[in-house]
């Protein structure tokens, strides 16, 4: 699983070219081709933004340190529907939540 890819293509719904690593939005007029962003690290801000302009709203806790470390949980929330995760990132927990959204099945979800 490529989490910016998914992203890029199930929540951004934008083209994207996994090998070479570049996505293009359809609804720019120029159509040229950029370097996919990082969600994980650099363009998570990118992501909540657009989920909170789809009225989704966020909740993320970090869970007290256990057994499996610290964890942090995130939730995205409309009407009575709710999406969450737990996750060894901050995050991570968050944009796998939104893949959750989207429908999409992470192998490491807690």
């Amino acid at each position: 699983m490529d989490i910016n890819a998914d992203i890029a293509e199930k929540i951004m719904e934008w083209q994207v070219d996994r090998a070479q690593r570049l996505y293009r939005d359809p609804a720019q007029r120029d159509g040229a081709f950029k370097p996919l962003p990082d969600f994980l690290l650099r363009d998570h801000e990118l992501l909540r933004q657009t989920m909170r302009d789809r009225g989704y709203e966020l909740v993320t806790i970090g869970d007290p340190p256990g057994f499996r470390g610290k964890m942090f949980t995130a939730s995205f929330r409309r009407r009575e529907e709710s999406f969450l995760t737990t996750q060894p990132d901050e995050r991570q927990a968050v944009c796998v939540a939104a893949l959750k959204v989207y429908g999409l099945q992470i192998s490491n979800d807690q």
